[in-house]
Formats: C-alpha cells, sequence, structure tokens
C-alpha cells in the first residue's frame, strides 16, 4: 500500500481536490521556507538557500510574486493557454494547479546553484537546473502534488534560456508556465535595481571586480551565460543589450516591460561607474557595444 504523502501545513490530507499546497500562491515566504526545511530536513544546501540574497529563497520569492503579477496581465489568448496546461494537469481545479505549478517553479529555479554541502562552483553553476529540478520534483512527490511535476520540470530547465548564441546548451520553453517563469526570472536581469546585485555577486561569489580594463570589446561581445567573465561590467553588458524576442520573453506584457528598463539600467551602470571614476571609460564601451549591435 501506498504511503499517503503528508500534510506539510499541518494534518495528513493531501488529496487531489483538498491538498493546501493547492494554494500555494497564498502562501508567505516564510511558510514556503518552513515547508522546505520540514520537506529537506538536515539538508545541507537549505541553510545556504534559506540565507543567500542572490539566488536563495528570497530570490526565488520575487520571482514567483512576479508570476503573479505576470498571470494577472496575460492577454486573452495567454490566459486561454495557461487554462489549457491547467486542464492537461488536471481538469479538477486547473487555475489552482497552473499557479501551484508556477510558483514551486519559480521558488526551486535556482537552488541548484547550491551542491550538497551548501556551497557555490562554477561547475554547479553549469549544471544548476538539473539540479534544481531534481529538488523541486522531490517536494511535489513529497507534498502529494506529483500531477504538477511534468511542467515544473521543463519550466526550470528552460528558465535561463536567452538565446541560441547566448545559451547554446539550453531551449526554449515550450508551456506558458515555463514562459512566464522564465520572463519572470529574466525580467530580474533588466531591472535598474540589478545592477547592485549583479556587482555584489561578482565581487562575492566570483571574485570579480566592478571593471578590468584590460578586458577587451571584443571579449565582452563574445561573453555567454555560463562562460567566465573578467568583471561584473561584461555581465552587465549582455544585460543592457541582451536578447528581448519572443524565445526569451514569451510573454507580451513581460517584452514591453523590459524595454521600458533599458534607458534606467543604463545611467545606473554609469552611475555605478562614476562611483568608481571610471564613468567616462565604461561609457565608451557601452557606446561602443551600442554601435555594434
Amino acid at each position: 500500500m501506498n504511503e499517503q504523502p503528508y500534510n506539510y501545513l499541518g494534518g495528513n490530507d493531501c488529496h487531489e481536490t483538498t491538498n493546501p499546497f493547492l494554494r500555494f500562491h497564498e502562501l508567505t515566504e516564510g511558510e514556503v521556507q518552513n515547508t522546505i526545511e520540514k520537506v529537506f530536513s538536515n539538508s545541507q544546501w537549505v541553510a545556504a538557500f534559506k540565507t543567500d540574497t542572490h539566488h536563495g529563497i528570497k530570490h526565488g520569492d520575487q520571482v514567483r510574486q512576479s508570476c503573479y503579477k505576470l498571470v494577472d496581465n496575460l492577454t486573452d489568448t495567454e490566459q486561454e493557454i495557461l487554462s489549457r496546461e491547467g486542464t492537461e494537469i488536471s481538469s479538477q481545479k486547473p487555475q489552482e494547479h497552473a499557479l501551484t505549478a508556477i510558483g514551486v517553479a519559480a521558488i526551486f529555479h535556482d537552488c541548484g546553484r547550491f551542491d550538497g554541502e551548501g556551497k557555490m562552483s562554477h561547475e554547479q553553476q553549469n549544471i544548476h537546473q538539473i539540479t534544481s529540478t531534481e529538488r523541486a520534483l522531490i517536494f511535489c512527490e513529497k507534498l502529494g502534488i506529483s500531477k504538477i511535476s511534468d511542467f515544473v520540470a521543463g519550466a526550470i530547465m528552460s528558465h535561463d534560456f536567452q538565446s541560441e548564441r547566448i545559451t547554446p546548451h539550453l531551449r526554449p520553453p515550450k508551456t506558458i508556465i515555463g514562459k512566464i517563469i522564465q520572463a519572470s526570472d529574466q525580467m530580474g536581469w533588466f531591472h535598474p535595481d540589478s545592477v547592485t546585485r549583479t556587482i555584489e555577486y561578482n565581487k562575492q561569489v566570483l571574485g570579480n571586480p566592478f571593471f578590468d580594463s584590460s578586458v577587451t570589446l571584443q571579449e565582452r561581445l563574445a561573453w555567454t551565460s555560463g562562460s567566465t567573465s573578467k568583471d561584473a561590467l561584461t555581465v552587465m553588458l549582455n544585460q543592457l543589450f541582451g536578447p528581448t524576442t519572443d524565445q526569451r520573453f514569451g510573454i507580451e506584457y513581460a517584452r514591453k516591460k523590459v524595454e521600458s528598463y533599458r534607458f534606467q539600467l543604463e545611467k545606473n551602470i554609469v552611475g555605478c561607474a562614476n562611483s568608481r571614476e571610471e564613468a567616462q571609460q565604461v561609457q565608451d564601451i557601452i557606446n561602443a557595444c551600442r554601435s555594434r549591435k
């Protein structure tokens, strides 16, 4: 006899139509964190996931909330597709199943950046989609919501796709659920406030400075996600001039939103350079990149 999935919010009722995790979109960040701790008790990666400010649960929850804002702004056609996908998961409470798939994928999409010991390495970053997917599927199984697993896995595996040139090892999402996850996460790259996060991540995790004058323009233009950069500016140039096609932003509202970010994003990059007395050099590089795009 199969063991009944346990209700980590209290009790043991995890029937398809009454499972409390079908209201995942209503859970607070704290409730989500507590549930992850219970499901993955004594796992070292969870400790790192809880406290990391770049790719931890705080970031995952920000993406989750961004996803739900996108859901509220879907076109009629996009909403119809989402409804069909919810029904494909389950004919009972299809909307709740779709929103739960979105929420779980959003929370877990970057957790694989931390290895089993809670450490981050270049090698782990390159396979983080796989590790994140494995952990998300364990979560779904433990909570009795495995019906959403295929959609969760597809969304996590494709969330980092940008273009065939920049991320040749990845494929774009095939579902609207995956496109919502991808667009919400990628929007963070273009957001003007991302500058501080990018600089801190490069400094604290990768040991890279904000600006390395030895990096050539060709090296900056040739940089791809997953490869090693010598400074944070190279990454931010990819943010500023990165593709905004429907393969990267498959949600119409997201495509329009990221285009509105570019002006302030460039201003913030130059502002950071100005505080380091490197503004003119950085502006010249930005202008050179713009002329080559």
